[in-house]
């Protein structure tokens, strides 16, 4: 019982992040809702959920740690020049 609940909370807990990380890029991007961009990304997701959840943790995890890293770097070199 507990491990259906447990999995239940763990679908919701992806399904929110996914969802407002969709919501962000598209804000970011002043994507419309009409645009090609949304499709492509719509279309660009389907090869993503073919593989495992582990594998795409194992690969993104890292990657945007790195990105977060860069970034926060960039803010202070920006902010310590102006």
């Amino acid at each position: 019982f507990y491990k259906i609940i447990y999995i239940i909370i763990i679908a919701f807990s992806i399904f929110t992040t996914l969802n407002s990380s969709f919501f962000s890029l598209i804000n970011n991007l002043k994507i419309e809702k009409n645009n090609k961009y949304l499709l492509f990304l719509s279309i660009s997701a389907i090869p993503f959920s073919l593989i495992s959840f582990g594998k795409l943790i194992e690969f993104f995890y890292p990657l945007l740690g790195l990105i977060g890293l860069i970034q926060i770097v960039l803010i202070l070199f920006y902010k310590c020049n102006n």
